[in-house]
């Protein structure tokens, strides 16, 4: 299958065969009332009789087969055209989204970079690279699509034959025509194939929006997994299909939870020699296994209680396919607001025991950052924002592992490149981007810092704060506009007060400090300020204020501190 033929391909042709089946199916329905009405009676007796009904039968039989293949063919038919149009819809966004970015695609799918931009000797390499990313980028979007259209093609071909050849049927043995109805729809469903094996988002939305709608619904009904934590798949599209996994996901660990219970005991119902001691043993494989057993049903109960609150969607939920749990709970409507925001925590944070607690702070700063709008001219716009723990968090018992510990940056460069695309499916799985704000306190910041170092998507804003770092010393390494990078440090902040990862963030070049003492704003409203290193969200305060700030994109409101105060 060639791009060429895709592009030709022709809906309307399609849709009036879906038509002229109607009408064929019509026709049937009269000829089996006459055919009907024609059976040999009963009282008819004889070898001449027994072939007149032999024949009648034969042709009844043709008659279902044939009412069969078109139940079978009009609702794929109207599957297709569907299909068609979803196809040629995305080609017009490839071709427009290519032509954005400086490249043109031709109908046979050859993609020519025509841009002719001057670049500077030492950012030629990174230049380079970055047109090279942006060309395999509309390759795989291309590639997605002739992949669903091998499928359509495939399964339309298959059906034709079967139903050519006879091989659609009812299975009946009288001229009722409803049971050729219900085998014929049920032989009718195209084949859905499983998205891509390409992690780039913008292909993951290129599958999604290549299917119609019938397909999403069997695709939340039958493949849940293959979407929840999808980067580039709506947000409410994720929130159902984890939710819609959270029940088994319970009842399998409360299962497994049991057997490991029972495994374990009968380890210790052993009876040890007596030169054996127990006391300072490696606890038994069967213990290990019931911990991390528990462990993962504690990051379930507290994803139930994160979501226990108005407005949440579950956009990640992933227990067992890494060292730690991970998950990211949305508060407001990710796919439709016109501010989101992505909050990154740090060190020591863990889906059992924070996301609950972190999940409540994202929704207070939320309702901050909206009553700043309604008192703004700006009341008709909407906020969204997100926990993210999809990274392996450092905490105090993995000091000691190389790719887990606080002490080192690898934790937060492959949590970055997974934060990375969380940032591009936003964007792409949408119909209009928003105003995206980065936000990362602790070794978050770090993750947050390596992830803007790597996101395909421009980040509007962001805002770090308590950070060690953000994996670099120029603040330009980061995808964010000049001046719209952040950075909160509290007095009695340890972590903030020295770079780790990179240049200590409050001194370096076009970092905004903003404020976290005392203040009162022009209407007579206090602001407290927070110490330490685990306030910045307090409500009331004036480091929540100058995030909520930012994520409005009411930037010339917030409260900033004069560089050489730092």
């Amino acid at each position: 299958m060639s791009l060429a033929q895709v592009r030709r391909w022709d809906p309307a042709a399609v849709e009036t065969a879906f038509t002229q089946l109607g009408t064929a199916r019509e026709q049937l329905l009269n000829l089996d009332f006459d055919l009907t009405q024609a059976r040999p009676p009963d009282t008819w007796l004889g070898k001449t009789a027994d072939i007149a009904r032999v024949e009648h039968e034969r042709l009844a039989e043709q008659l279902r087969r044939n009412v069969a293949a078109i139940a079978a063919l009009r609702p794929t038919l109207a599957d297709t055209t569907d299909a068609i149009t979803a196809l040629h819809r995305d080609l017009d966004l490839i071709d427009t989204d290519a032509a954005h970015t400086g490249f043109s695609v031709t109908p046979t799918g050859t993609i020519t970079d025509t841009t002719h931009t001057a670049v500077a000797p030492d950012q030629l390499d990174t230049y380079r690279q970055q047109r090279a990313t942006g060309q395999t980028a509309i390759v795989s979007r291309l590639e997605s699509v002739l992949h669903r259209a091998d499928e359509i093609d495939t399964t339309l071909a298959d059906l034709l034959h079967r139903a050519a050849t006879g091989q659609i049927d009812d299975g009946a043995t009288t001229t009722t025509l409803a049971g050729a109805d219900t085998v014929g729809a049920a032989a009718a469903q195209l084949h859905i194939s499983p998205p891509p094996p390409v992690t780039i988002p913008a292909v993951a939305t290129a599958w999604w929006n290549g299917m119609t709608p019938a397909e999403h619904d069997r695709v939340l009904a039958e493949h849940p997994d293959w979407v929840g934590n999808l980067d580039g798949i709506p947000a409410t599209t994720r929130d159902q299909a984890n939710r819609a996994r959270l029940p088994g996901e319970i009842t399998r660990l409360d299962t497994e939870i049991a057997a490991a219970q029972v495994a374990l005991d009968r380890v210790q119902n052993v009876d040890l020699p007596p030169w054996v001691s127990r006391e300072g043993d490696v606890p038994p494989p069967e213990a290990q296994t019931l911990y991390k057993l528990q462990s993962q049903r504690d990051a379930l109960t507290a994803i139930e209680q994160s979501l226990n609150g108005p407005d949440r969607k579950l956009l990640l939920l992933d227990i067992d396919g890494h060292v730690s749990p991970r998950a990211a709970v949305a508060v407001g409507d990710i796919d439709t607001a016109t501010h989101v925001a992505v909050f990154t925590p740090g060190f020591t944070t863990t889906v059992a025991q924070g996301l609950p607690g972190v999940t409540n702070d994202i929704a207070a700063l939320r309702q901050t950052a909206q009553l700043q709008l309604l008192k703004s001219d700006h009341p008709g716009e909407s906020v969204a924002a997100v926990t993210w723990i999809g990274y392996d968090v450092p905490q105090w018992d993995t000091l000691d592992e190389h790719d887990r510990s606080v002490l080192g940056s690898a934790a937060a460069q492959h949590g970055g490149a997974d934060l990375a695309h969380f940032y591009d499916g936003i964007n792409t799985s949408r119909t209009t981007d928003p105003h995206l704000t980065a936000l990362g306190h602790s070794y978050g910041s770090t993750t947050t810092g390596y992830a803007l170092q790597h996101t395909t998507t421009p980040i509007d804003d962001a805002v770090v704060f308590g950070s060690p770092g953000l994996g670099t010393s120029d603040v330009t390494d980061l995808h964010v506009p000049a001046g719209h990078t952040a950075a909160l440090r509290a007095n009695l902040d340890p972590v903030a007060s020295f770079g780790a990862f990179g240049q200590k963030v409050s001194t370096m070049d076009g970092v905004v400090d903003l404020s976290t003492t005392d203040h009162t704003l022009p209407n007579g409203v206090l602001l407290n300020e927070v110490t330490g290193h685990s306030d910045y969200l307090t409500p009331g305060s004036t480091s929540q204020y100058n995030i909520a700030a930012t994520i409005n994109g009411l930037t010339d409101r917030r409260i900033t501190i004069p560089r050489e105060w730092r």
